[in-house]
């Protein structure tokens, strides 16, 4: 019995060394957990002395005081009326002191010299009307005395291989290579264009262009007197003859059209022989049939 008691009680070396582990452990923990409230105590602030409150005071006193070279602490008011003195300039010239002695307002002045600084030029007239500090009163009492000099064009983009070439592209049949040479088309625009055309087997009208993703229809209107459509090159789907999974791949018979149309050939078990057949189908809308009309043969 005492044995069986002794044995109980008896631990190996392995089991020793890890209680030891566990009580130092225990103990560390114990220790940390009075101490380190003292150690991170925050340490009261010192206070702050005279003189360097003197030097605090006189730095901001100085700071409020100070006033920027074009830009003081007076909100700009743009219709703030003020009395201008005209003489013939050119804004692209004309130095500082010149659009004072204008009679402009500071903020202007700094406008319209930030903006030469950054590379902008005045080209026109007009141009000047474009700074939103010039107010529409001094625009119109200098309008009349803005001479803007001929701009010299740099040699550098003189020379024919920095000069955009003009080209005219035919919609069906020009490459990506030819489409990118369009002004206001990359290469990205190139290769939607040709992607769309391939889905579509080809275009009937450049106002399809629309379809093209991103292509606006401003840049559009600047592209049509460089792009033509020859409605020979399209291939056209025998409506007779054409299987539903052809036809449903193209864009104009998606939404049911497809299907609606097979549906019809099959009941009526004959050809179809015009376009006036299948417009009386409800999904066979006005503005669909216009459409596909150009992409189908009987």
């Amino acid at each position: 019995m005492l044995k069986k008691i002794v044995d109980f009680f008896t631990i190996s070396k392995v089991e020793g060394i890890a209680l030891i582990c566990l009580s130092l452990f225990v103990l560390l923990v114990a220790v940390l957990s009075f101490e380190l409230p003292y150690i991170f105590k925050e340490k009261p602030a010192e206070p702050i002395s005279d003189s360097l409150k003197e030097q605090l005071a006189n730095l901001i006193s100085s700071d409020t005081t100070h006033k920027n070279k074009y830009f003081s602490r007076k909100p700009f008011n743009k219709n703030e009326k003020h009395a201008l003195t005209p003489f013939s300039f050119d804004p692209n010239t004309l130095s500082e002191s010149g659009f004072l002695k204008l009679g402009l307002p500071e903020f202007t002045v700094s406008t319209i010299l930030n903006y030469r600084n950054k590379g902008g030029q005045f080209y026109t007239i007009a141009d000047m009307q474009k700074m939103y500090s010039l107010s529409t009163p001094d625009f119109e009492s200098l309008k009349n005395y803005i001479k803007i000099a001929p701009r010299k064009q740099n040699p550098a983009f003189t020379n024919s291989k920095y000069v955009r070439e003009v080209v005219h592209c035919e919609l069906n049949t020009s490459d990506t290579a030819q489409l990118n040479k369009l002004k206001g088309i990359g290469s990205a625009f190139a290769k939607r264009i040709v992607e769309l055309r391939t889905n579509l087997g080809g275009f009937y009208s450049s106002n399809q262009l629309l379809e093209v993703y991103g292509l606006e229809p401003d840049l559009l209107e600047s592209l049509k007197p460089n792009i033509s459509v020859d409605k020979s090159q399209i291939k056209r789907i025998n409506i007779n003859e054409v299987s539903f999974q052809l036809l449903s791949e193209h864009p104009y018979f998606r939404n049911g059209v497809a299907l609606a149309i097979c549906k019809y050939r099959k009941l009526k078990a004959s050809k179809i022989e015009t376009i006036s057949e299948i417009s009386s189908l409800p999904e066979c809308t006005p503005e669909v049939i216009e459409k596909i009309k150009n992409y189908i043969k009987f």
